[in-house]
């Protein structure tokens, strides 16, 4: 017994040797161990099944023709060995990773995740979805393809769009939802986008495969939908040069600096090299905050920049700034415009709306300023609300 175990074990090492070696050689030159293990893709799958299918023909090779003729069998495992050897590695390897990796997710809290939906499970979907997925929860996909309905991608369920999805998403608690439809015209995603918000999500949407890094999709490629994505059309873009020439080193006050449009012609007077810019606004928070945006563009177009804290309807503050600055151009954006507010709250419309308005008119007039611009509304023309009306006042007295 003890000789025929002897035996055993060294018919067994001697071909262990062999094997490995050409083990080694299959992960040579295929590099399955390369890769991150919690992060196994197909790639990685598809690297072992090469790294061990070269070791494996080597193996045979060895056995035909090398270890058989010359005499080295005791170095050569036989033929149902090598080949159960190639199933079983490949199997093990394979789950390993499967193993490590679905351990890894379970230990990540999804809850921690913003949880989405990605609306189009074509190919744009998929892709979306290896991008998303790895910083979200991923909750389902929606598509118009009743085909679809009750499919899945990679455990992820897909989600016919004409049924009840605000059930849906309040029951699944999502946040945002990715539009990954490359096909579609502008009409179409004008609805699609009208949908989404009518759920109440904020709405991303991936760019053309075209724009795509080296043709991957990255989660930084994925931007909150604008309003130029829905136009149909190229966006017009404003002769710069003829604003330049009215703005460059100019003193520019802007009024209501801290809102959406006062905010956004604030950005863009820095691109005009005005000589300074002031920005004013009465929220505190906004204001820093659009000032600390500014600071960096400014420095780099050397564009002094002046922040001020107050209230159109306050004459005092507002002339102290006339006085302190040679005030060449103003942006008067500055109002309240959420018309429900405005009904409910008609003297400060007025306040602000009206009189804030006639203060900066009467101040740009008497400190010769060259060029006011005013921000109206569309609620002016045969205004039927407090808002319009007030707009409407602040236009004739203009």
């Amino acid at each position: 017994k003890t000789t025929f175990y002897y035996f055993c074990f060294s018919l067994f090492f001697n071909s262990l040797f062999s094997v490995l070696a050409f083990m080694l050689v299959g992960h040579y030159v295929f590099k399955p161990h390369t890769g991150i293990i919690r992060h196994t893709s197909l790639y990685d799958v598809r690297r072992v099944f090469l790294a061990r299918s070269l070791s494996f023909v080597i193996n045979i090779i060895f056995i035909l023709f090398i270890a058989e003729p010359i005499g080295f069998s005791r170095f050569a495992s036989p033929w149902l060995v090598s080949v159960l050897n190639y199933i079983i590695s490949i199997y093990i390897l394979v789950q390993f990773r499967l193993i490590v990796k679905y351990i890894f997710n379970l230990g990540k809290k999804s809850k921690s995740k913003p949880r989405i939906i990605i609306y189009g499970a074509g190919e744009a979907g998929h892709f979306a979805y290896d991008a998303l997925s790895p910083s979200n929860h991923v909750a389902a996909f929606i598509d118009d393809n009743p085909n679809k309905k009750g499919k899945t991608y990679k455990g992820v369920p897909i989600v016919y769009s004409g049924a009840n999805m605000l059930e849906f998403i309040k029951k699944a608690e999502i946040s945002q939802v990715v539009i990954a439809l490359q096909n579609c015209s502008a009409a179409e995603k004008r609805i699609i986008v009208n949908r989404c918000m009518d759920w109440d999500l904020e709405v991303k949407t991936v760019p053309p495969i075209d724009n795509w890094i080296n043709g991957e999709l990255t989660n930084s490629q994925i931007k909150v939908v604008k309003i130029e994505d829905l136009l149909g059309r190229e966006v017009i873009k404003l002769g710069n040069a003829h604003l330049r020439s009215f703005i460059s080193n100019k003193v520019i006050l802007v009024t209501g600096a801290a809102g959406s449009i006062g905010s956004e012609i604030a950005r863009q007077l820095v691109y005009c090299s005005p000589k300074r810019i002031i920005i004013l606004d009465q929220a505190e928070s906004p204001l820093y905050h659009l000032e600390l945006e500014l600071k960096h563009k400014c420095n780099l177009h050397h564009v002094e920049l002046n922040v001020v804290l107050g209230d159109v309807s306050d004459i005092r503050s507002i002339t102290r700034i006339f006085k302190d600055y040679p005030i060449d151009m103003v942006f008067h954006a500055a109002a309240y415009k959420h018309v429900p507010a405005m009904e409910l709250n008609p003297m400060q419309s007025v306040k602000v709306n009206v009189l804030g308005t006639r203060n900066i008119a009467d101040l740009c007039d008497q400190f010769g300023v060259a060029k006011m611009v005013f921000i109206s509304t569309d609620k002016a023309v045969n205004p039927t609300n407090v808002l319009g009306a007030c707009k409407r006042s602040a236009e004739l007295y203009i």
